[in-house]
């Protein structure tokens, strides 16, 4: 088996991932980023979900590559906007919008969409700027259609049980990667379960840590799950035979739709499967499934948004999941933090800020806009009590199932990425206080 080194090692090239390679990879670290899937970006392109919601973000990364994007007409600023005669609004291209807009969600949710001005870009032309960034460092190596396999273990005689060297096969065989630190931006958190650290999945009950909104009894429910799809103008993809095998009573059309720059349309019929449905029945057989069913989405979403002459014309190779296991790190984020708001948390290592609601999608859902705006997030969260060469930059860092579901998005999970680069690159990854001005 053939051994790469580095300084640090990111497994997974999502959001959180592309962050801490691309600021390690700055620094002057040597990076070798491990991805799974042909194209880096995770959710935001293997997953479909090639837009940015309205929220908070104080890095200056997530900036860089819309502008990067948007000089290769891969991106734009998009606004709610009604179609000519139809009975819901969409996100649609609007040229008075400015990055600052996308900063703030201007007004409270409904049942139809977030309010306020967000990004659409082209799931393709996102992977290119990415793989360009992390060339140009000179510092990241990046494995790509390479899977994280196993992880070997070591004892530090000071910092205790740390990760020596990883496996992962793909592409170019099996190879086994050793680095003096890890970062676990994988989603589901496959390193950090494999090194042995601690973790929760689904619910939390409300005697774990008192949140108000918290069932009093655990259970395994986990954020609703979608397929993403595009649909466009001219032909489109061929309508499978065994589309109509479901119950259409389940099918509703509520969706939120964004134009992008190619042309085409991203749908999001945002609640299809519970998270803990899809991973019982497998993700690949939760795929097929919702494949299926998303013709019939696709009926109703079409009528809903008066789009008659549109097309699916891709369907999203992955899921988008919205959960899964998550870190029980030095400190876990909770409904409290949401609750209180930057000016009431304490905390004196926040590394990003989130002013997304609590946004739980399934047959229980419900989302709830903070009440003290914007939040922070330590840097604590990024950190297993267990094993000491290793952060997690990810929607499986340390956070309760509630907060979870409020600092998933894209930019706030980049800022993640970007303290745990920072960190492991020997910068201090903690900005000061009055940076964030909350």
């Amino acid at each position: 088996m053939n051994t790469i080194a580095g300084d640090i090692c990111v497994v997974g090239a999502g959001a959180g991932g592309l962050g801490a390679a691309i600021t390690a990879a700055r620094l002057g670290a040597k990076v070798i980023l491990v991805e799974r899937d042909p194209w880096l970006g995770g959710t935001a392109t293997m997953g479909g979900v090639s837009v940015w919601q309205p929220g908070v973000c104080c890095a200056a990364l997530p900036r860089e590559i819309f502008q990067r994007l948007q000089a290769r007409s891969g991106a734009w600023l998009c606004n709610v906007k009604p179609f000519p005669q139809a009975r819901r609004a969409a996100k649609r291209y609007d040229p008075a919008m400015v990055w600052a807009d996308t900063l703030r969600r201007l007004a409270p949710w409904t049942n139809e969409h977030a309010n306020g001005c967000l990004v659409g870009f082209v799931p393709e032309a996102f992977h290119e700027c990415a793989l360009e960034m992390l060339s140009e460092t000179g510092n990241c190596e990046v494995l790509l259609n390479t899977a994280f396999t196993a992880v070997e273990m070591a004892t530090d005689p000071t910092r205790g049980p740390k990760i020596r060297a990883i496996s992962a096969d793909g592409d170019r065989g099996p190879v086994r990667v050793e680095c003096a630190s890890y970062v676990d931006a994988t989603g589901d958190i496959f390193l950090a379960r494999a090194a042995g650290v601690e973790t929760h999945c689904g619910e939390d009950p409300r005697s774990r840590y008192g949140e108000p909104s918290a069932p009093q009894v655990a259970s395994a429910r986990l954020n609703g799950v979608t397929l993403l799809y595009h649909v466009g103008l001219g032909e489109g993809l061929e309508r499978p035979e065994d589309a109509e095998d479901y119950d259409c009573d389940r099918i509703h059309g509520s969706a939120d739709v964004c134009e992008l720059p190619n042309g085409r349309y991203s749908v999001n019929n945002v609640f299809q499967l519970r998270g803990d449905e899809a991973h019982d029945m497998g993700l690949a057989q939760a795929h097929r499934v919702l494949s299926k069913r998303t013709w019939l989405y696709w009926d109703q979403t079409q009528a809903a948004f008066g789009m008659p002459e549109y097309r699916i014309q891709w369907i999203a190779p992955r899921l988008g999941l919205r959960e899964g296991p998550r870190l029980v790190g030095r400190y876990v984020l909770t409904e409290h933090d949401f609750r209180r708001g930057m000016r009431g948390q304490e905390h004196d290592d926040i590394i990003a800020v989130a002013g997304h609601a609590m946004d739980v999608h399934g047959e229980r859902s419900y989302c709830l806009e903070p009440p003290n705006g914007p939040y922070g997030i330590p840097f604590r969260c990024l950190q297993p009590r267990e094993v000491g060469n290793l952060l997690v930059a990810c929607r499986g860092a340390s956070f309760s199932h509630l907060a979870g579901t409020a600092v998933r998005l894209q930019r706030t999970i980049m800022e993640l990425g970007i303290a745990a680069g920072r960190a492991l690159a020997g910068e201090n990854p903690v900005p000061p206080r009055d940076h964030w001005d909350y």
